[in-house]
């Protein structure tokens, strides 16, 4: 696992402390140091996420601030490299105007998954830096959002997975028990239940429809009972399947990269389905469609 940490010049400790918290998450997870490669740069976050993938990283973090204006580099650069931010203020008010999940990672920060700082998030973290007070200290995000990014690399890592099914875990078993909450966002990392969790997925899907004209295509799934999301994959020539869609609607319209042969997978999920701990015929159909996932 290979992440890059995207710094200014002259916060040198701050980076330090930044890097330490994201070492923190990794090993608190189970993960060995050996197996962690953390590079710093001050490059400009752009050049920085042309490094990072030249270079075969996962992820790009940055502990700072502007997370609204980075929306477009991180879509432009998903999935080979996964931006990670704060949503950007260590006060408990709004700063970041999009929908969750997107494409980067937030992740801010609150003792025991209650979030402190900046809301409108996908995960809230303790601050293992910050020295504790009474009653308490101040849960900095910048340091919170690089420890939560330990928990998440060290999901993605242990299961070789994809960086979508890792925060699909993390999402379905952190402490909001699998909802969304405007302040705590799907709550702490458990990267425990998040690594042994039984992706609820119904069934895998072929198309009913594809249409396409020139780059547009417009892609439509099939209804399946009882399920309450829809993931939708796409895969071109010989190369993985990438996911392009997550939400409830049936229909996508789907812009290609560029002119190739591709081919489309859906999965349907019912995410009020609790985690299977007894092996069973669906578990095993369930283990093989996380096979499936686990394509980067």
């Amino acid at each position: 696992m290979k992440i890059y940490i995207n710094g200014n010049l002259g916060k040198e400790t701050h980076e330090d402390k930044v890097e330490e918290a994201l070492k923190l998450g990794w090993v608190h997870s189970g993960g060995n140091l050996q197996e962690l490669t953390i590079v710093r740069s001050t490059e400009p976050l752009t050049a920085c996420m042309e490094t990072a993938k030249n270079n075969n990283a996962q992820f790009v973090h940055r502990s700072y601030t502007g997370a609204n204006t980075y929306v477009s580099l991180a879509e432009s650069y998903y999935p080979d490299v996964i931006l990670s931010m704060p949503p950007g203020s260590n006060e408990k008010i709004k700063i970041f105007d999009y929908s969750i999940p997107q494409k980067i990672l937030l992740i801010s920060s609150g003792d025991n998954g209650i979030n402190e700082t900046g809301y409108n998030t996908e995960f809230v973290e303790n601050d293992p830096i910050t020295a504790e007070t009474v009653p308490d200290e101040l849960d900095l995000e910048s340091f919170g959002s690089s420890y939560g990014l330990g928990k998440i690399a060290y999901i993605m890592h242990s299961l070789n997975c994809s960086s979508d099914e890792a925060r699909a875990r993390a999402r379905a078993t952190g402490s909001e028990g699998g909802v969304w909450h405007q302040t705590n966002g799907f709550g702490k990392i458990n990267t425990g239940e998040a690594v042994n969790y039984v992706l609820p997925v119904l069934t895998i899907g072929s198309l009913s429809a594809l249409r396409g004209s020139g780059l547009s295509v417009h892609v439509t799934m099939d209804s399946v009972a009882n399920a309450t999301k829809y993931m939708l994959f796409r895969r071109k020539e010989s190369e993985n399947y990438r996911m392009i869609y997550e939400g409830s609607s049936l229909t996508f319209e789907d812009i290609l990269p560029e002119h190739a042969n591709y081919t489309y997978m859906y999965l349907a999920c019912n995410e009020n389905l609790g985690i299977e701990t007894e092996p069973s015929a669906e578990r095993q159909v369930k283990y093989r469609v996380g096979q499936f996932l686990r394509l980067k």
